[in-house]
């Protein structure tokens, strides 16, 4: 019985211990929005549709192109200077587009400072020929991070090298019922208050008391 009211307490603690995900950033990935540049252009909803089967683009209106030679897609600040990086975990959601008359070029990630290689999780499945893809990408911050303190920073760098290959960028859309454009989802992690912790302790004591005293009888 002690084990379990144990068992229960902890978890409790624990929880206790974690906020729940709030989206503080869905802000449009549109061509002069939110400090976004697209070395490579930004193609309208009727420009791009014939190559992605005459659908609109997941967001609408303008989506952000690539081709070889380095033409990245990037914001100082996707925020607006609304956010900077605190402890917790951040988790981005955005859409990657394959032009269907070329290869797929892609991308490497750069959040806040944080590159993909660092993510805790991540999806990041190549699209097909004239398609799109959900991509997402979680770090987990601790309260020690280089990262503390870093603004919303975006960069979405071209790594193909192959000729004739290429990539868009756009908002999530009706990919995610999250929101529409640039997601950001932020879980924060909240010391318990001593408080707590003196409650916690003392009731496992009380228990363990309780029982002593039991046996006794």
């Amino acid at each position: 019985m002690l084990k379990r009211t144990l068992f229960t307490f902890v978890l409790a603690l624990i929880i206790s211990s974690q906020v729940n995900a709030t989206i503080i950033v869905d802000a449009e990935f549109e061509q002069g929005q939110n400090g976004l540049v697209s070395n490579g252009g930004w193609y309208s909803t009727s420009s791009q549709a014939p190559y992605f089967g005459g659908t609109a683009n997941p967001e609408g209106d303008w989506v952000a192109h690539a081709t070889t030679g380095s033409q990245d897609i990037y914001t100082n600040d996707i925020s607006n200077g609304d956010y900077t990086i605190q402890e917790g975990a951040y988790t981005i959601y955005f859409n990657a587009g394959n032009w269907s008359n070329e290869s797929f070029l892609n991308f490497d990630i750069t959040f806040a400072g944080m590159n993909e290689n660092l993510a805790t999780t991540s999806t990041k499945n190549m699209p097909g020929s004239g398609q799109w893809e959900l991509w997402s990408f979680t770090w987990e911050v601790d309260a020690n991070s280089a990262f503390i303190g870093n603004v919303l920073s975006f960069t979405a760098n071209s790594i193909g090298t192959a000729a004739n290959s290429n990539g868009a960028i756009d908002g999530v859309g009706s990919y995610s019922a999250l929101g529409n454009g640039f997601l950001v989802d932020y879980t924060a992690n909240v010391v318990p208050e001593p408080s707590t912790l003196v409650v916690f302790a003392l009731t496992i004591l009380g228990l363990g008391a309780r029982r002593s005293f039991n046996k006794n009888i």
